[in-house]
């Protein structure tokens, strides 16, 4: 059509009515991304969860297990790959896809995720369900070595959730979700897992208790890393036959 006098010919190309189509796509996209995100994950600096009921209980620990195992699925899943492509030129061209493909849907990814994913999901409903379903006694019913001064500071640094949790909540969360989490590994391999959650466990504890007592010692996770790697070496060389054969030829 002739253009009218004084007007330009005014075309939108197909191509940028496409373009802009993709981007507002791509934006919802995103936002929905953000949201499902906000479901598993905490954003930084947002307070801890607290719950009240065994379902916001249960809530809490599948969204910290499936947190905790996708890391885990990814973490090791890199390392093999990372692995195999070390040794990939010594494997036929033709084998090379499947060695990928089992380096990083193999068992060994599946089953170092479901034993993380396992154990934060076990100790998570469990440290904050035991206070539910045994309450902490009231503050009168408490020993009377604690001063009324001494209680109003903690309530006011401490949040409701800690005051009523105690150590033997977080003992037996362990035990139960350490002995739950170790049993998705090969039986081979249990004994090494089960060492390096121990001297782990002591680390820990030598961590939390200095704080509490406000005791400093000079380089002293060092020193208590250092212990807990001479149990593994103690293990290599005296007791070989609680480590499996892969970790003593590494």
């Amino acid at each position: 059509m002739p253009p009218t006098p004084g007007e330009g010919i005014h075309f939108t190309p197909k191509r940028a009515m496409t373009s802009f189509d993709n981007l507002v796509a791509l934006a919802n996209y995103q936002e929905r991304l953000k949201d499902a995100r906000r479901v598993v994950w905490r954003d930084r600096g947002e307070p801890v969860v607290e719950v009240e009921t065994l379902r916001e209980c249960l809530e809490h620990a599948a969204r910290g297990g499936f947190r905790s195992g996708s890391l885990a699925f990814g973490i090791r899943a890199c390392i093999n790959l990372v692995l195999a492509l070390i040794r990939i030129h010594r494997v036929p061209r033709d084998f090379r896809p499947a060695l990928i493909r089992h380096a990083i849907f193999g068992e060994d990814t599946w089953r170092f995720a479901a034993m993380l994913g396992t154990f934060t999901s076990v100790y998570k409903f469990l440290i904050n369900a035991l206070p539910i379903l045994i309450p902490a006694l009231s503050p009168s019913k408490s020993s009377s070595a604690v001063d009324d001064e001494s209680c109003d500071d903690l309530e006011a640094q401490l949040p409701t959730t800690s005051l009523v949790t105690r150590r033997w909540h977080a003992a037996l969360a362990g035990a139960v979700a350490g002995g739950l989490a170790i049993s998705w590994e090969k039986r081979s391999r249990r004994g090494l897992i089960a060492q390096q959650l121990f001297v782990r466990g002591l680390q820990g504890s030598y961590n939390s208790y200095t704080t509490r007592k406000g005791i400093r010692v000079p380089h002293g996770d060092v020193l208590v890393f250092t212990l807990a790697c001479g149990q593994i070496m103690y293990a290599f060389l005296m007791r070989p036959d609680t480590l499996p054969r892969s970790y003593r030829a590494w």
